[in-house]
């Protein structure tokens, strides 16, 4: 069976694509609340398990540590066309993902220093580095063009190479937005806490 990772904060649509992949042999690994969302709402929910069964770790720190770990990274950057990845996968036992379904925590909706995303945007830049080898849809807006695109030929991960590479030029252009968001957001904290009392934010500190 295929392998996917779903992690995501905006669920529109979500279950309707799970369901889509369950009906293509797809084990969905998920996290939090979107594992919940999943069991509780899909129609095969034996085919939906925790990040968490198969890194035999726990997620822990309130949900800041969810999918850090080597059982997912390597499964989401390995290359096929390296020998020596094939032979590290198959010495440390580990599996191969063929889909990464995520989005961000709103941090633009609620600039918060627990809506800064790491686990996510990880997820992101990793599958979208190796679009070669994964797929990686980081907007709900992308699942019926998945959908609709998807022929379930296994050397093609069901989407051909220029769609992938399309998708994952979508999830490079999410995280870049993101992180010049949150850089953004505390630059003008700072401005405003390194301004002496009665300053304007144009004027400079030395006058």
């Amino acid at each position: 069976m295929k392998k996917a990772i779903i992690s995501v904060s905006n669920k529109d649509n979500i279950v309707e694509l799970s369901n889509f992949l369950i009906n293509n042999n797809f084990t969905i690994y998920s996290t939090g609340g979107t594992y919940n969302t999943l069991f509780n709402n899909c129609i095969n929910n034996e085919n939906i398990l925790k990040i968490s069964d198969l890194t035999q770790f726990p997620e822990i720190l309130n949900g800041r540590v969810k999918t850090l770990h080597p059982h997912i990274y390597a499964g989401l950057l390995a290359d096929k066309s390296f020998e020596t990845h094939l032979n590290d996968m198959n010495n440390h036992n580990l599996s191969y993902f063929d889909l990464v379904v995520c989005n961000l925590y709103p941090f633009d909706k609620e600039p918060s220093i627990e809506n800064i995303d790491i686990g996510g945007v990880s997820l992101i830049r990793a599958s979208s580095k190796n679009y070669k080898n994964i797929v990686i849809l980081s907007n709900p807006n992308q699942y019926q063009d998945f959908i609709s695109n998807y022929n379930n030929i296994d050397d093609l991960l069901g989407i051909d190479i220029n769609k992938r590479k399309t998708y994952a030029i979508d999830g490079f252009s999410m995280t870049s937005n993101y992180d010049n968001l949150i850089y953004k957001h505390f630059s003008q904290i700072d401005n405003l806490v390194n301004l002496k009392y009665g300053m304007n934010p144009h004027q400079s500190t030395t006058q």
